[in-house]
């Protein structure tokens, strides 16, 4: 988001959160239409393509799930879930991030330049033209479009929706658009992110202050000086605890995968993905990805120049206490592929606009 302002995403973050996990408050003032909420513009936080060497992450939560975002709308960013904690001995607890659901990856196809995927691409006017990101801070989205060209000079209109539902808290989705300028075939990445255990990893609760300071210095690092503007100064020290991926699996003819998880000395989680295309459109070849740092499946695709193809990723997530294993995430992402991702999206809104109307819109 525009560098002035920084800090607004993160607080529309904290907002969001905070009203999905608080019970309501007695309004101390007459309630505002809906209405007038969506035709604020201040409700709208919107990047464009002079953003790129400024751009802030945001977050899309519920009270419950959240992710981080992206510039592109779709890579695969931080996760977390509410009262997911790393215990590690000798360290403070921390928020364990959960593999990194809202990814997927797009590439044009073999060409004589080589192959290359949209999320490895350098975002700039070359690739990205008439670049638009919005947070709707009102419905709880995030929107991204873009003419997408790459090194083999195909051109493809990109248009991503993302959101964690507040109708259905397990669920979340995100869908792609794409209109290619050209005829082929295309692939398409639908995958978990696997976070490795950051490192490195201090045992700060046996640490004086200038005992941390002296272990971040000699990795290198600092906690007075953030290495970028979209970075914490305190960084080396606020790291992401870590979430153990057991018993993972895919499904070539049902587009589907799934794991079980375990923080480091805390709860179990699980989390699925269904994957929606067009329903005429037949893959040429469906893969597995499973590798140490990955879980998912690529799709082969043939496109039309001109023909504009939606491509959905139903995510579903649970967690000990709040839900079952993978089995029960894996029912509950196909019955949100089943839903379709306008209807769950209409609910989504639905569920917001209730919120807007029961809140305190006063001091």
């Amino acid at each position: 988001m525009r560098r002035a302002r920084v800090f607004t995403p993160l607080a529309a973050a904290a907002f969001l959160t905070a009203q999905a996990g608080e019970p309501a408050a007695p309004s101390t003032t007459a309630a505002v239409s809906p209405v007038d909420w969506v035709s604020d513009p201040s409700f709208l936080l919107t990047a464009t393509g002079s953003d790129f060497d400024t751009y802030f992450p945001t977050y899309l939560a519920n009270g419950y799930l959240s992710t981080m975002t992206g510039p592109r709308g779709t890579e695969s960013n931080l996760a977390y879930l509410v009262a997911f904690m790393d215990y590690t001995k000798e360290d403070i607890s921390r928020p364990a991030a959960i593999p990194g659901w809202s990814g997927i990856d797009y590439s044009t196809g073999a060409s004589t330049a080589g192959e290359f995927w949209l999320n490895g691409v350098k975002l700039g006017a070359k690739a990205f033209r008439d670049y638009r990101q919005t947070l709707n801070m009102h419905d709880g989205t995030l929107s991204t479009s873009y003419r997408y060209t790459d090194d083999s000079k195909k051109s493809t209109d990109i248009q991503v929706m993302t959101f964690t539902s507040q109708a259905s808290p397990h669920l979340a989705a995100t869908q792609l658009s794409i209109t290619p300028a050209f005829t082929g075939t295309v692939q398409l990445a639908f995958w978990f992110t696997l976070w490795a255990p950051h490192q490195p990893r201090f045992p700060i609760r046996t640490m004086t202050g200038a005992d941390m300071e002296a272990a971040v210095a000699a990795n290198d690092m600092t906690v007075l000086e953030p290495v970028n503007h979209a970075t914490a100064d305190r960084a080396p020290v606020w790291y992401y605890g870590t979430t153990h991926v057991l018993a993972p699996g895919a499904d070539t003819q049902d587009l589907t995968f799934w794991l079980d998880g375990k923080a480091e000395q805390g709860l179990s989680m699980a989390e699925a993905a269904a994957i929606g295309l067009p329903a005429d459109l037949k893959p040429t070849a469906v893969k597995v990805v499973e590798t140490p740092y990955q879980l998912g499946v690529v799709v082969s695709v043939p496109v039309r120049q001109g023909t504009t193809y939606l491509f959905s990723k139903y995510i579903a997530i649970t967690r000990e206490n709040w839900g079952g294993d993978s089995h029960e995430a894996l029912g509950l992402a196909r019955g949100a592929r089943e839903t379709g991702f306008e209807r769950l999206l209409d609910a989504h809104r639905a569920a917001w606009n209730l919120l807007w109307q029961s809140r305190v819109l006063g001091q």
